[in-house]
């Protein structure tokens, strides 16, 4: 009996080891066949790729949704110093199009089931029991494209610093604060075609800070106040200098407003502005543009006095007077003499005709206050002849003489004038070069309160005359006169705008005085 219960025994101990046997052949079949499985063309259960669940697709179902899904997938950038959204990128944006994408399942594929074969069972158990796989590489993309991508997002995703600026705009000083500016490289984005990033949906990005300095009060308040300057024609350059608009404000605004601002932001401060009545573009623009007054004379007389009047007119021409200067004929014509090329020429003296040096330069001086009158030119110091001269109308001429007469004005206009002469066949001309703006003109008229005629001729013996011969006259008679001159102001239209008085001129009388040889005084003369 106990010998056939041990043989039981190792039968049924038989049996029981086929058994295990056959289900261990089972199960190893079993595995094999889910390892086969498993490298047969479908990506595992819970596989996922960027955020795609592709786990059980086959290449071909896993690709489309590549191709469909991935280039749209946006990536969302961050600042990665306050977390703020910078914005959002596709992938097509950074290069990967669908075209970029083509056979990347199969790629993907190969890569997760690039494992020993006994392994790829336990993987795919591993997966179905819930264990995520995700699937990592990227693919090839145009690298010329990409770049391109990459450099137009930097530049975007960039910040420039701004500046601190200011500038007058009207009667306010507007400040701009600085701004610091933030800086990224296309080299510091190509991180972002990294799987992890994109899985993730979002990327901090460390941009670089741009500095930049604060505007210090001081310097603007340096920089901005400044006094005004007219602009002013100098002779000696033959240049117009700068105007400069008359700024001024106060110091301690501009620091309560730099302390109350916000970077970027623009303050403004109030301020005082006082323009220049003539600006340096203005003033060259007009300089001598127009004919404020014209005088024209004929020169008659000996070739001395010719002479005389045509070096005086050439000393004045060309002199230039700034708004506000004063002229002197004396200072500008200077003291006549034969050095000078000056010669003898009649001049009256003591209420005779004499010869003198400069003789006939009154002339010149009479023609250019007729011109000044006429350019309505303030008018400081002017003496009549003593008898009426006869190239200008009366009340209309100045004497001068040197050490006792001068003729002097002032240029009361608001821009510099020119005086510029001609002489040409014994034609004396003086013009006034200068600015007018409103096209007004002016005339002077004359009137005669009364006259004195000359009444007698006075004969003289003189031994030098041959006896016979006919007398010489040496004094030309005058008739004496009182004369008013009428300052008349118009508009550009011929409107009146002003009539004034101008001056009075009292020429003397003086009888002609006739030289005759001894003995020859006529006898009507005597009686």
């Amino acid at each position: 009996m106990k010998e056939m219960t041990e043989a039981r025994k190792e039968k049924r101990g038989a049996k029981a080891a086929v058994g295990v046997l056959c289900v261990l052949l089972v199960l190893a079949v079993a595995y094999g066949g889910l390892c086969a499985y498993a490298s047969g063309g479908r990506f595992y259960a819970n596989t996922g790729l960027n955020g795609m669940a592709i786990g059980g697709l086959t290449v071909d179902a896993a690709q489309k949704m590549i191709e469909e899904t991935l280039p749209v997938q946006r990536l969302t950038l961050t600042d990665a110093e306050n977390g703020a959204v910078l914005r959002e990128v596709t992938l097509a944006e950074l290069g990967y199009t669908a075209e970029a994408f083509e056979g990347f399942a199969a790629q993907q594929l190969a890569e997760l089931t690039d494992v020993p074969f006994l392994s790829g069972g336990a993987d795919w158990l591993r997966a179905m029991a819930g264990e995520e796989t995700s699937v990592y590489g990227w693919p090839e993309v145009d690298a010329a494209a990409q770049e391109k991508a990459l450099e137009r997002l930097a530049e975007e995703l960039s910040e420039a610093p701004v500046e601190g600026s200011w500038a007058l705009a009207g009667d306010v000083i507007r400040i701009t604060c600085p701004r610091e500016g933030r800086s990224v490289t296309a080299d510091d984005l190509r991180q972002l075609t990294d799987t992890a990033l994109f899985a993730e949906g979002k990327a901090a990005i460390a941009r670089k800070v741009v500095a930049v300095e604060m505007p210090d009060a001081q310097t603007i308040y340096d920089a901005l106040i400044s006094e005004k300057k007219e602009a002013v024609y100098d002779k000696e350059t033959d240049s117009v200098s700068a105007s400069a608009t008359g700024v001024s404000f106060e110091l301690e605004d501009v620091r309560k407003a730099l302390e109350s601002a916000v970077a970027g932001a623009v303050v403004e401060v109030s301020a005082e502005v006082d323009e220049p009545k003539v600006t340096s573009e203005e003033l060259e623009s007009l300089l001598f543009r127009d004919v404020l007054g014209e005088c024209h004379s004929t020169v008659t007389g000996e070739d001395g006095r010719v002479t005389n009047v045509r070096l005086s007119a050439e000393a004045i021409n060309g002199h230039i007077m700034n708004p506000g200067e004063s002229f002197s004929y004396n200072q500008v014509v200077g003291k006549r003499t034969k050095a000078r090329g000056y010669q003898e020429g009649p001049a009256y003296v003591n209420g005779k005709t004499v010869m003198e040096i400069g003789g006939g330069i009154c002339q010149t001086s009479s023609t250019l206050y007729l011109a000044c009158l006429r350019a309505n030119l303030k008018i400081t110091d002017r003496t009549n002849h003593g008898y009426v001269p006869a190239y200008v109308p009366w009340g209309m001429d100045s004497a001068v003489s040197w050490g006792t007469l001068d003729y002097c004005f002032v240029n009361n206009t608001d821009y510099p004038i020119k005086i510029v002469t001609s002489f040409d066949g014994n034609e004396l001309d003086v013009k006034l070069l200068g600015t007018n703006l409103d096209g007004r003109y002016a005339e002077v008229t004359f009137e005669v309160l009364s006259t004195k005629p000359w009444t007698t001729t006075e004969y003289v013996e003189d031994p030098a005359l041959e006896p016979g011969s006919e007398g010489v006259v040496m004094v030309e008679p005058y008739t004496g006169a009182k004369v008013r001159t009428t300052h008349i102001i118009y508009d550009a239209d011929g409107n009146v705008l002003d009539s004034h008085y101008e001056a009075t001129s009292n020429y003397k009388m003086r009888n002609r005085v006739i030289h005759v040889p001894v003995g020859e005084i006529p006898v009507e003369a005597d009686s």
